[in-house]
């Protein structure tokens, strides 16, 4: 122990100039150097170590969270649903209320069809007689009335331009085996005729009398029962030069008034002077008007009723209305339009006229409800026609009883 610290001083005072400088520099720069860098660098790894791991998870989360809230669930889900759901709504309006933007409703789109084909097929197959627009198994369609069983070449549908250029298929239904349409006067074989003419007969249809004249009751029947089944129109009210008697049963009962033979409309008003033993039997129709719709078509029952001479009465059924047809009168032919058709049968194919010569004036109403559809005019082989009346008496201030 003695010798060690002889040496020991003996060395450091040997060498203070060199010695003792190079080791303190060795000391200092190495030793502290290292023991600094050394703990320097070992909290500096654990603080990084730890740091790093809360950064990666907050940018995990950021990362993990973003995503999924706004690419997967907001615009993924909200974005790709609605597209296609609109699209198929859009297609279903736009080909279904189409028409309607343009005003046209499934009518009015057969009508059109009508308009735009009507005169090149009447020119072309002369055995057409009427075009309507109607239903067929609950569909819109034209119905084309041909006097024979010639369908050659007629069309099964028809192309319609619509006002904005495009264009749209309406289906016909040809009804063949027409015939000629006659007004159905009778010859001695009804109670109402003209003093002039008194073997041209018809039917009352119902009484009316003048809004502003109760006292007054007339008789409404067919115009041509006073024209000897020719086409010639009065004017309406008639003037003192032109009334006559009306001979009901034979007898004078009524003087001619009104008559009127136009486009929509042939109808006679006759005011009684004798209602002895005439309003017994008659049917009120004072309920009003029945206006047809195409609910009426095709029913599965019988759903009017004809009363024409002596109360003579028939069911028949609704199988068209507004439709126009060429009424084949004893001196010419006139177009006739707004007329109704009714028949034997529900079926336009299958049915047959119900009213016979002498029923001309007839009235006809609707079974459920009793009120008054119009008056009878004539038929052909198919269906008998029938002409609306309340139109021509409103505009004429009358009402019916």
């Amino acid at each position: 122990m003695a010798t060690k610290k002889k040496t020991a001083p003996a060395a450091k005072a040997g060498k203070k100039k060199t010695k003792p400088a190079a080791k303190p520099t060795r000391r200092k720069a190495v030793k502290p150097a290292a023991k600094k860098t050394a703990k320097a660098k070992l909290p500096a790894k654990k603080k990084a170590v730890k740091a790093a791991p809360k950064k990666i998870t907050k940018t995990v989360k950021k990362k993990t969270v973003k995503p999924i809230a706004r690419k997967t669930t907001a615009p993924i889900v909200k974005k790709k649903s609605p597209k296609p759901v609109p699209t198929k709504v859009i297609t279903k309006k736009v080909t279904k209320p189409a028409p309607s933007a343009h005003g046209l409703s499934p009518t009015d789109i057969t009508r059109l069809a009508i308009q735009q084909h009507k005169g090149v097929l009447m020119a072309n197959f002369k055995n057409i007689l009427s075009l309507s627009d109607t239903l067929h198994n609950g569909k819109h369609i034209v119905a084309i009335y041909i006097k024979d069983s010639n369908k050659t070449r007629l069309p099964l549908e028809l192309e319609v331009m619509l006002p904005d250029g495009s264009s749209i298929k309406v289906k016909t239904e040809i009804v063949t085996g027409m015939g000629e349409a006659i007004p159905h006067i009778g010859q001695a074989t009804d109670e109402l005729s003209d003093s002039v003419s008194s073997n041209y007969m018809g039917t009352i249809c119902c009484l009316v009398s003048p809004r502003d004249n109760p006292e007054f009751v007339g008789v409404v029947t067919s115009g041509h029962i006073f024209t000897h089944g020719k086409c010639i129109d009065y004017g309406g009210i008639l003037s003192e030069e032109q009334k006559r008697n009306v001979l009901i049963n034979f007898e004078p009962k009524a003087t001619l008034l009104f008559q009127q033979m136009q486009f929509n409309q042939d109808l006679a008003i006759a005011e009684l002077t004798n209602k002895s033993n005439l309003l017994k039997n008659y049917i009120s129709f004072s309920k009003g008007q029945y206006i047809i719709s195409d609910d009426d078509l095709h029913s599965p029952e019988p759903n009017v009723t004809i009363v024409s001479r002596r109360n003579n009465k028939r069911d028949a059924y609704i199988l068209d209305y507004n439709v126009s047809f060429e009424i084949s009168y004893t001196n010419i032919s006139k177009e006739l339009s707004n007329i109704i058709l009714i028949g034997t049968n529900n079926d336009r194919q299958k049915s047959k006229g119900i009213s016979v010569g002498g029923d001309s004036g007839s009235a006809v109403y609707h079974k459920k409800t009793g009120k008054l559809i119009g008056m009878l005019l004539g038929g052909n082989d198919k269906f008998s026609f029938v002409l609306p009346v309340h139109p021509t008496l409103d505009s004429f201030n009358f009402n019916i009883l």
